[in-house]
């Protein structure tokens, strides 16, 4: 079995095989995040010296937070320290991820702590009164609350099977029971459609908060890259990054590695210790190491070089982002915010005010769309599809109002009191802009969630509330 040596650098560990060579896997485990230069040199011996490999699974590791997807579950609706900002942005991108059987709550005590936690799980004691606005009927929100547990709990008693679905986001079954009771038990009918119109409006709720919680989360590319707070400053790292790369071939090999002609490795085997460039100096150091001449862990010159050789054919090849880093840091000139690249608006508050407005149109619109599917006046295929494009018009004149106190509500209670506290003035930019997008993007459809990550319709799904996933989904 493999071992490993771990030598600390202030509060960090910095992984170091003791044998010198580091299996690829380990290496993403344990290096997840770091931005040092040694765990870039390790990095790119653990991956055979692969750079455009290393950063793309580097941030694979980051994205998903090295939990497997069939994992999701138990972390998405029992998040570390009940707060869902702390995960992984692959999760919070994962909205389509439904509760597994045993989280459903087996407890009234339990119920209630889930479903405050589906609307805001922000570790703090629950403070959904302005959410339940949009469901309260005229209610205090706290009655309407404690009422619409009292009735789950008891369909639990009549019907279990019923009553997870309902809690856990599987609606078909449901709407299978309301179209058989409707003129049958038109008590039950009543109560359960009650049931289902408030679960569905909480389950939206969950869908928001899942993406505000993802839009203010920064990218993190490993070793390769320092942890940039916009698409620009990500990309000046890689860029400095390359750059000491660049130096350290240049000492490494006698012969222009740029155009391919490499004649060998220089005789000073990387002896760099006095080199003006820190990171070189490190980038010498370890590498020396690696080659230490009188270590039996030693690692031949024959593959340092392999090695070597490799990261110079990526630098000189044809790699989008790597061709990227070989122009100079730029400056003021990219997207100042990664919603900008992720999601085709110009901020993070309008990716936030777009969910808002979404959410705001489930709650207007879901009563009679419910309705419809249970009295199957519209076709079928209605229970699969998403909310209908958003029409300004159609929407009460209240709507602006009640997307700016949701704007304010998560700003304050998800993200932290002084989150964009700069940019509130400007809150009426980001609606506007809102607006705007929601008007170009015009019906969401099926399958929008399956397109590349800069696809315009994939972006919208993102952002989006996904009620129509929980009325599919139960068989």
């Amino acid at each position: 079995m493999q071992t490993h040596a771990y030598k600390k650098r202030g509060a960090h560990a910095a992984f170091i095989p003791a044998n010198g060579k580091c299996g690829y896997a380990d290496f993403l485990r344990a290096n997840a995040g770091k931005a040092t230069t040694e765990a870039l040199l390790l990095g790119l011996f653990a991956s055979d010296g692969h750079p455009g490999m290393l950063v793309r699974d580097m941030h694979a590791v980051r994205y998903t937070g090295g939990i497997a997807e069939g994992d999701f579950g138990s972390r998405i609706f029992n998040p570390p320290n009940g707060d869902i900002t702390g995960l992984a942005p692959a999760m919070l991108d994962a909205k389509e991820v439904l509760p597994p059987d045993s989280a459903i709550p087996a407890s009234r005590t339990a119920l209630r702590q889930f479903l405050d936690r589906l609307m805001l799980a922000n570790g703090r004691e629950p403070e959904n009164e302005i959410l339940i606005d949009g469901w309260r009927g005229g209610q205090p929100a706290g009655r309407a609350m404690d009422g619409h547990i009292l009735r789950l709990w008891k369909l639990r008693e009549t019907d279990e099977a019923l009553y997870k679905a309902l809690v856990g986001g599987r609606f078909s079954p449901v709407l299978r029971k309301l179209r058989a009771v409707r003129q049958s038990d038109p008590v039950l009918f009543s109560a359960l459609r009650d049931l289902l119109l408030v679960q569905s409006l909480i389950w939206c709720a969950h869908d928001a908060q899942m993406v505000i919680a993802r839009i203010y989360q920064t990218v993190r590319f490993g070793p390769l890259a320092s942890n940039g707070k916009s698409p620009e400053s990500a990309m000046n790292a890689l860029k400095r990054t390359r750059t000491a790369l660049e130096i350290a071939l240049d000492t490494f090999f006698v012969g222009d590695w740029r155009t391919g002609n490499i004649a060998r490795p220089g005789s000073s085997g990387m002896d760099l210790a006095c080199h003006r460039n820190a990171e070189v100096r490190a980038v010498a150091k370890r590498v020396r190491h690696l080659l230490g001449k009188n270590a039996e862990s030693a690692m031949p010159l024959g593959r340092v070089t392999d090695l070597m050789n490799q990261v110079a054919q990526t630098l000189r090849g044809s790699d989008t982002m790597f061709k990227r880093t070989a122009a100079p840091p730029t400056g003021n000139i990219m997207a100042k915010h990664f919603a900008a690249e992720w999601y085709s608006v110009p901020s993070p508050l309008t990716a936030m005010a777009v969910v808002a407005y979404r959410l705001v149109q489930a709650e207007v619109q879901l009563p009679g769309r419910i309705d419809a599917m249970i009295a199957r006046t519209d076709p079928v295929s209605c229970q699969n599809l998403p909310l209908p494009s958003c029409d300004e018009a159609s929407m009460p004149r209240s709507t602006g109002a009640r997307v700016n106190a949701l704007m304010d509500f998560y700003r304050s209670r998800l993200l932290g009191e002084d989150t964009l506290q700069a940019e509130g003035i400007r809150s009426w930019k980001a609606t506007d802009a809102a607006k705007a997008f929601l008007s170009q993007r015009g019906q969401r459809m099926l399958g929008d969630d399956h397109g590349v990550a800069t696809d315009p319709r994939r972006s919208f799904y993102l952002l989006d509330v996904i009620p129509e996933h929980r009325f599919a989904a139960g068989g």
